[in-house]
């Protein structure tokens, strides 16, 4: 039964990043999704001491799918998130773009399972950067309202790459209330006003502006091209696992989506006004 009301219609499908230039095309999962990736990963999981069947199709190598072997909770534990995903990516896909053969140059089609498996495991052709971590966070909806948070973090970070920390500097050398805490008087520090204000928000902002290594950088430039999701969120886990509060992957990965987002809108503001100045 299709919903009445347009409150419950399902969202349009929408493009989201996963790696520096991948993005997928996806729809988000109802509940009959749902409902089958459920029962098809229990049975395949029950399935995975009877045969070799299950693993050979997770791409498992030959000495992992002998009879022999005993399977360790976090190999059980990691089979059945990949299966997951699997599985949804086959339901929720609709396109790709970052995605072709390099031997032809031709696009790979998105609708092949075995490029869906290849892509989550190991990532775009010639890339380093499997795609299962971002995946299962985007399958993961935030737990918590972020729409303001997104909001926050897009601009905190067009601000930061576009000179924000230059002017703070400037603010401290020039004594402004605002580099003690107070406020700026007639304004509101960009720093201040877009500052996250949820867990994850907060940890994605401090990971994202800190860490080395996950950004992508192409040509001979040195151009940002996007964000390594997968290295940014298992930083994120990292700082689950060191004690702190549980936090929200889907949240997460939708706070390093504004993030990255505010980043490339000043990179590309930039390297535009680089041009006009080089022309005249």
């Amino acid at each position: 039964m299709q919903p009445k009301h347009p409150a419950w219609e399902a969202p349009e499908p929408r493009w989201v990043p996963l790696a520096p230039g991948v993005k997928w095309l996806l729809r988000r999962p109802d509940g009959a999704d749902k409902m089958v990736v459920v029962a098809d990963v229990q049975q395949a999981m029950s399935r995975i001491y009877q045969g070799r069947a299950e693993l050979e199709a997770l791409g498992l190598e030959p000495e992992m799918a002998g009879q022999g072997h005993v399977l360790s909770l976090d190999q059980i534990v990691g089979y059945s998130s990949l299966l997951t995903a699997v599985r949804y990516a086959n339901l929720c896909l609709i396109d790709w773009s970052g995605m072709e053969n390099q031997q032809t140059g031709e696009k790979i089609d998105p609708a092949d399972p075995d490029a869906i498996h290849d892509a989550l495991v190991h990532g775009a052709p010639g890339s380093d950067a499997p795609l299962l971590t971002p995946f299962l966070a985007w399958i993961d909806q935030p737990k918590r309202p972020m729409g303001g948070e997104t909001i926050r973090l897009r601009a905190l970070a067009k601000d930061h790459w576009s000179g924000g920390p230059a002017r703070c500097r400037a603010c401290v050398d020039e004594g402004d209330s605002c580099a003690k805490g107070g406020s700026v008087e007639g304004q509101i520090c960009p720093r201040l006003q877009h500052a996250p204000q949820t867990p994850e928000g907060v940890a994605a902002w401090e990971i994202a502006h800190t860490a080395s290594g996950i950004w992508e950088r192409a040509g001979m430039t040195g151009v940002i091209s996007g964000l390594r999701y997968r290295e940014a969120l298992l930083l994120f886990e990292g700082q689950v696992a060191d004690g702190r509060e549980q936090l929200d992957f889907g949240a997460a990965f939708a706070a390093f989506r504004a993030i990255e987002a505010g980043r490339l809108e000043a990179e590309a503001e930039q390297a535009e006004a680089d041009e006009k100045a080089a022309q005249g």
